[in-house]
């Protein structure tokens, strides 16, 4: 069965971020405008989200960035469920959550969903609940709220899913891969629509990342951001930085196919 997907990405905050985490080597001492963003999918009788944006109360957040720096805030914070409402979208809508990468800001609204299945890369899983103790980590709120570890551990019966590296196809027309570079539980999501193949991955944060070659400047791996970079050229038609304000730009309204 072949499916084409209609593809949405709205925008749930913005912030500045410094160049030197985007930009791999970037001395510049710039800020990038940056937002926090998850996909609406829809097609083949399905409602499919790629990350369920923040927490309702990004508190914690913030105050974790702004432990980092002062002038890392999240302005303007959507509340998912809200964005979905003014797009005539109910919580139990959803019929699965394909999560890239595993951390506060995209797995922050996973617990309004009562129908949905979530997605995980399997790597991730395994790295964020058996990591290795001698390598860094961050603090486990900012990879998962405590209240969405509870969620994700007790109430779920078989609704969580995971991904291998090479998983191929979630749903028909819907693929994902292991991409890498920014976190162990970095996925590609790739869609295809009626403009093309539509992919999504935080191994890209901007568009400068993907079109010049640059890796993140916080990138676990380097290697595998470049491969990335490869593979999405060779397989994607249209590739969406999630955090690009961008993206608004050359899709207004954040309809991208």
């Amino acid at each position: 069965m072949t499916v084409k997907y209609k593809y949405d990405v709205v925008c749930v905050g913005t912030c500045q971020m410094p160049s030197l985490e985007c930009f791999h080597m970037d001395i510049s001492g710039g800020w990038e405008d940056t937002m926090f963003s998850f996909s609406i999918i829809r097609g083949g009788n399905k409602t499919i989200l790629i990350n369920s944006g923040l927490e309702d109360d990004p508190s914690d957040l913030n105050n974790f960035f702004a432990s980092w720096h002062k002038n890392v805030v999240i302005k303007n914070p959507v509340k998912t469920i809200d964005a979905l409402a003014k797009m005539n979208i109910k919580p139990e809508d959803i019929d699965a959550i394909l999560v890239t990468p595993l951390t506060a800001y995209t797995v922050g609204s996973l617990h309004h969903f009562p129908k949905a299945d979530y997605y995980f890369g399997k790597k991730g899983w395994i790295d964020f609940w058996a990591g290795e103790k001698d390598q860094p980590r961050n603090v486990p709120f900012v990879f998962m709220p405590d209240n969405i570890r509870k969620y994700l551990a007790l109430n779920l019966e078989g609704r969580v899913k995971l991904l291998e590296d090479e998983h191929g196809e979630v749903f028909p027309g819907i693929r994902a891969w292991f991409a890498g570079g920014h976190h162990r539980s970095s996925m590609a999501y790739l869609v295809d629509t009626e403009k093309g193949v539509v992919a999504l991955t935080d191994g890209v944060f901007k568009y400068a990342n993907f079109e010049k070659n640059i890796p993140l400047g916080i990138a676990e791996n380097i290697k595998e951001n470049i491969t990335t970079f490869r593979r999405l050229k060779d397989e994607a038609d249209i590739v969406i930085p999630p955090y690009d304000t961008e993206v608004l730009k050359r899709f207004p309204g954040g309809k991208i196919a």
